[in-house]
């Protein structure tokens, strides 16, 4: 029982750590990405 209880809080530890490591990665990637977008709207104006 209480190995089952300790194995269900590390599940829940690692999806949260899944997810932080997401969103480290999504708002790393999306800001880049953004900021390619940027520049590129800018080219297009500036050609």
């Amino acid at each position: 029982m209480y190995a089952r209880a300790t194995n269900r809080r590390g599940n829940k530890i690692k999806k949260m750590l899944g997810k932080l490591s997401f969103l480290i990665n999504f708002s790393f990637f999306g800001s880049s990405y953004l900021l390619s977008a940027e520049n590129f709207l800018f080219n297009l104006e500036t050609s």
